[in-house]
């Protein structure tokens, strides 16, 4: 049975980190009269509506909740929810107040937070088959490191560099979403490809709001370019017959604290060279006089020496050279496959034809100005440099990255285009052309460039 009650009688029960009592701590008596929704024990019911609470500042359940769906429609201030047992819930649509819940929350379908005046704490265990967070406030440290937290589909606007419809047509009923035509502009949130308005009347119909089976976001598959692991001649010819030698004689990077770098040259037979250096130890691998080498060292100011795994002075380089060396080979598959990605995705064409945009012209491309008009597409910035500035064709991407920024320069070049970054900001900051051993960073670039490109279609022709 629910009753009203004030604040002021039923404080001692509330929790001491919910909103309610913190506010009443720093504002003593300013919500001693208001009303709170009391219910003793247990709930069960097929719906909620907390827009359906008038003059009721929380509803607050002493005892264990299963309700199928609870909602509202107000996220600048609706009726907030205490539950000082468990919650469980099929779909939960909530912002604009504070939901707390003592035991375990369970969402066994869709969790909506939206906008930043609501906020979701926990204490025990939460399970969400999908959540959704669009400018919600929830405990970010917790979802991260999986603390008491399982989530089967994640996701949060401010974990995102773009918002890709079809990840949403695989988690969805079609009539949920909003048409690819209908979005006037880019999508800068989730929420702006859900028509909330038809998911809101499925929820108050008790239709379901999700797909039956939603596929799981699959990691890229980086196939294995070598025919195994092993450190033999076939392995080092394969290095030298990488794509990636088209452009180079050189290749070069840092995983961690280990160092690795690769020289060859695709036409000249048994010129591959591969060094290896962890903990000031280096290893060389080389031919010479056409038989293969390796050679080690304790540290880069002693002399080489031949490497001879009989010896027991060599152990700690036995314990080396094996790992270093797959760990190189699965490197090097990455890279390969990025390096293809990138070849494939941004091509001088496509980016040509973006500089061509009418708009792009006129508005977009007064690259040296600062005040000059950019595009802001979700987490950053686009800027784009003609070849009539006397420069070399580009567009650039800049995000926004906690008190700095990560920039991606897109060179037009002769041979293809070039991805460049650059240390600080400003025009007069030096750039650098990113080696093909920084993965993360062409990964990254092809994503970007990807949502550049299907942002670029829904711009004015003129």
């Amino acid at each position: 049975m629910q009753t009203l009650q004030k604040f002021i009688d039923l404080k001692h029960l509330l929790p001491p980190d919910s909103w309610l009592v913190k506010r009443d701590q720093h504002n003593p008596g300013e919500l001693d009269d208001e009303s709170i929704a009391f219910i003793e024990g247990d709930v069960e019911a097929d719906s909620l509506d907390l827009d359906d609470q008038p003059g009721v500042i929380a509803l607050f359940v002493t005892g264990h909740c299963k309700i199928k769906n609870i909602y509202c429609e107000e996220t600048d201030g609706s009726t907030g929810l205490i539950v000082k047992k468990n919650l469980v819930v099929d779909n939960m649509i909530v912002g604009g107040q504070e939901v707390y819940v003592c035991g375990d929350l369970t969402v066994t379908g869709l969790f909506w937070g939206d906008y930043n005046h609501g906020n979701l704490q926990v204490e025990g265990l939460m399970t969400f088959h999908v959540f959704i967070s669009t400018d919600y406030s929830f405990d970010v440290k917790r979802f991260e490191t999986k603390n008491r937290v399982q989530v089967a589909h994640f996701l949060w606007d401010e974990g995102e560099d773009e918002y890709d419809r079809e990840r949403l047509n695989t988690i969805f009923q079609p009539d949920c979403l909003i048409g690819e035509n209908e979005l006037e502009d880019w999508a800068s949130s989730w929420k702006d490809w859900i028509a909330s308005w038809n998911l809101m009347d499925r929820i108050k119909k008790g239709l379901p709001v999700l797909l039956e089976h939603i596929e799981p976001v699959r990691e890229e598959a980086i196939p294995f370019v070598f025919g195994s692991k092993t450190f033999n001649p076939a392995n080092l010819q394969r290095l030298r017959e990488s794509p990636v030698f088209q452009h180079t004689e050189m290749l070069e990077y840092w995983r961690g604290d280990i160092f690795k770098r690769v020289l060859a040259n695709r036409d000249t037979t048994l010129s591959e060279q591969v060094y290896l250096q962890k903990e000031g130890k280096s290893i060389l691998i080389r031919y010479e006089n056409g038989r293969l080498a390796v050679l080690c060292r304790e540290s880069e100011q002693a002399a080489w020496y031949y490497y001879d795994p009989r010896r027991s002075e060599h152990a700690t380089f036995a314990e080396m050279t094996q790992p270093l060396w797959e760990a190189l080979l699965e490197e090097w598959s990455e890279i390969e496959y990025w390096y293809a990605q990138f070849q494939e995705t941004v091509t001088p064409a496509s980016l040509q034809k973006m500089l061509d945009i009418p708009v792009v012209k006129t508005r977009y491309s007064d690259y040296y100005n600062d005040d000059g008009e950019v595009l802001y597409i979700n987490n950053g910035q686009v800027e784009f440099r003609q070849a009539d500035s006397g420069r070399t064709p580009r567009a650039t991407i800049i995000k926004y990255k906690g008190d700095g920024h990560d920039f991606y320069h897109y060179d037009l070049g002769e041979t293809g285009v070039l991805l460049r970054d650059q240390a600080g900001d400003g025009y007069s900051s030096k750039t650098w052309q990113v080696g093909w051993g920084e993965v993360e960073k062409y990964r990254n670039a092809v994503r970007y460039y990807r949502a550049l490109r299907s942002n670029m279609e829904r711009l004015p022709k003129e």
